[in-house]
């Protein structure tokens, strides 16, 4: 008797495990689900769409999904290709994508930031639609078109960053609209130099309220800022560029103690984890300290 139940739990894991564990193809593309949750879409072409009542074939396991890699060559993300995908915290996105279908996205509730790479022109209506997790949203220099319910519901989104010097077309259709219930009065649009005052006059993005320029310290779209780049090469010997510098109305230095002084007038720039939104100094982070007004040193880890 206990034999046979020390044999029904070892089979009964291994389903699990293979359960959870999946690959397969899709026309031109392969997919494979691993132990950790990894969704990596390999392959060249263009993803199939989907309905809402036609699913993807990694749909049944959508709640193990953390992470999802699409690879060079692919050049379309599907409709509803990560529908609900609940437990989604990031995405990778090639060069290569050049649409994205309406509802790929739609309730992915974990995901917080999301880069959109500079070869997409086209994005399809309700694609982040009830994303309430979301704070940062980066669309690149080439979008063109921007469906309808783009960020409904995002309530927690801080920044919506678009690298294209022209306004995109957005849906400005009653019950469609592309800015429907965003947070239109919380989140900040930043955009090229000299782009404000045509975004503050388009429409739909002028229900915006606080607009901002893509500053020196934002890194171009897919490109390593110069101080990140010094930082991934292993060298610990800091540049002149990276031990002082200005932010807007603020200056910048740190000294051979690694104690970071900063000095100005008026409010800080407010800065994020995504790559557009890092401090200037963020690349000699893990050796910094503060030193404040009242003389005392803290630890800083930014």
């Amino acid at each position: 008797m206990r034999l046979k139940t020390i044999l029904a739990v070892a089979i009964s894991s291994i389903i699990a495990i293979s359960s959870f564990a999946q690959s397969g193809t899709i026309d031109n593309l392969s997919w494979n689900l691993d132990d950790n949750g990894t969704l990596t879409i390999s392959g060249a072409g263009a993803m199939k769409d989907y309905k809402l009542l036609s699913s993807p074939p990694w749909s049944s396991a959508k709640e193990s999904i953390r992470k999802v890699v699409i690879e060079e060559g692919v050049t379309t993300i599907g409709s509803y290709t990560f529908y609900k995908c609940s437990a989604m915290s990031s995405v990778s996105i090639p060069n290569t994508v050049k649409s994205i279908g309406s509802s790929a996205f739609y309730e992915c509730t974990s995901l917080k930031s999301v880069s959109i790479p500079g070869s997409v022109t086209e994005i399809g209506k309700d694609v982040f639609f009830k994303c309430s997790g979301l704070t940062t949203l980066s669309l690149g220099e080439s979008i063109q078109k921007i469906g309808g319910g783009l960020l409904f519901n995002c309530d927690k989104l801080e920044y919506l960053i678009c690298s294209n010097p022209t306004p995109p077309e957005i849906s400005t259709k009653l019950m469609n609209e592309t800015f429907a219930a965003a947070p239109v009065t919380a989140c900040t649009v930043l955009v090229p130099e000299g782009s404000q005052a045509a975004y503050k006059a388009a429409k739909g993005w002028k229900s915006f309220s606080k607009f901002d320029k893509i500053s020196s310290t934002t890194p171009a779209q897919n490109n390593t800022s110069p101080a990140v780049a010094v930082a991934t090469t292993g060298s610990n010997a800091p540049t002149s560029e990276e031990r002082s510098g200005t932010d807007e109305n603020i200056s910048w230095k740190i000294n051979d103690k690694n104690e970071l002084y900063i000095s100005g007038s008026g409010k800080m720039k407010r800065y994020a984890p995504d790559n557009h939104l890092r401090p200037p100094w963020y690349s000699r982070k893990s050796q910094l300290r503060y030193k404040s007004p009242y003389r005392r040193v803290y630890d800083m880890p930014c």
